[in-house]
């Protein structure tokens, strides 16, 4: 019995579901005082269960045992590795040939601290009338994160780098694309004599030399923005034909490998719709909960020049149903949703975004002797 619930918190690490605490009878404990109750003595030992607190380290108010900041293996690591290749050079001409050429240039540099998913930031706060993609919030993270003598690595698209670059917001409806299968191999990143007969330049890594305009344009300018990620090697530009999501998550779990395994990816990208192309591979949720630092930029004033930036990284612990290694101490965080049965009978089904937002409250299972 242990043995099965062990195996579906693995298989399962998101928050439990609520209709499975009111299955198994505790959901009264909510309104006890104090919220725990005693269970049964097994093998010497007494259980108690009860609705509990943990502090900004994960230490729990009732059973005094710490949580802990699970990441995954280095074997989980090397086939999400595997998976993201596999994803990048998928449907789209020459993608192999291009993403090889990075992932050399990536693997010749030291192992970097931060990826910076700059649309993301770029974008961030500005999807409203009127909003723009806003180069000083990118130069904002980079000097807040710089400040902590971390080595950054910001991750473009070249239509950011343009000086004509169109920077307002606009919905582009995604190109629909299958799941991934890695039986089928990684497809391949060799070249071929035909991949240069296409007409496509060969990308230069990490991004072309500053061109006049740039070397002229005023401090605070777009231009001036990359100038300075430039003088300060910090950018590397994406091919104009690929995916940069690809690229900074590539950049990310390489760093890791080599070294970095504190790696953080700066964004606010939760990355459903490349998760369901993973085949819904669990062991990328669980690294996205301990290497992804979540971002917020805002201004006192109407003038996006002069923002604030809040960089929120994961917690001390994981936000994930755990065990202890003596099976004596169980957590299972819950969230504050309503019953599948009241949505049901509501007719509005929680979408996910409004799950995996939710708040939760944490439950325990522990045993005393």
């Amino acid at each position: 019995q242990y043995e099965l619930l062990r195996q579906l918190i693995d298989e399962l690490p998101l928050p439990s579901d609520p209709p499975l605490i009111d299955e198994i009878g505790v959901q009264a404990l909510r309104s006890a005082d104090p919220p725990e109750a005693v269970g049964r003595e097994e093998h010497g030992k007494r259980w108690h269960v009860g609705w509990t607190t943990l502090s900004e380290d994960g230490r729990c108010a009732l059973s005094g045992h710490s949580l802990q900041a699970l990441d995954i293996s280095r074997e989980e690591e090397a086939l999400l590795e595997r998976m993201v290749i596999k994803l990048a050079v998928d449907g789209v001409k020459n993608s192999g040939k291009r993403f090889k050429r990075f992932k050399k240039w990536l693997e010749d540099q030291p192992p970097f601290d931060i990826v910076i998913d700059g649309a993301n930031v770029g974008f961030n706060n500005q999807n409203r009338e009127g909003g723009l993609f806003q180069y000083s919030q990118i130069d904002a993270v980079i000097h807040k994160l710089r400040e902590t003598g971390s080595r950054v690595l910001l991750v473009l698209h070249p239509k950011w780098l343009r000086a004509d670059a169109d920077r307002t917001v606009t919905k582009r409806k995604k190109r629909k694309l299958d799941q991934i299968n890695l039986e089928s191999g990684l497809g391949s990143s060799e070249e071929s004599p035909e991949d240069h007969e296409d007409g496509e330049p060969e990308i230069q890594y990490p991004f072309d030399p500053i061109t006049d305009a740039e070397r002229s344009a005023p401090s605070g300018t777009p231009l001036g923005f990359i100038r300075q990620w430039k003088e300060s090697e910090c950018l590397v530009r994406v091919p104009a034909k690929d995916c940069d999501d690809w690229y900074w998550l590539f950049a990310a779990l390489s760093s890791s490998r080599r070294g970095a395994r504190h790696v953080q990816v700066v964004s606010n990208d939760h990355m459903r719709d490349h998760h369901w192309r993973m085949v819904g591979n669990r062991s990328f949720l669980k690294w996205q909960g301990r290497h992804m630092t979540r971002v917020s930029i805002w201004s006192e004033t109407s003038d996006a020049e002069n923002c604030k930036v809040t960089l929120t990284p994961p917690d001390l612990y994981s936000m994930q149903a755990q065990v202890s290694c003596d099976g004596s101490h169980w957590h299972f965080p819950v969230p504050t949703l309503p019953s599948r049965a009241q949505q049901l009978s509501s007719g509005r089904p929680l979408p996910r975004k409004e799950i995996e937002s939710a708040e939760c409250h944490w439950l325990v299972a522990w045993h005393m002797k």
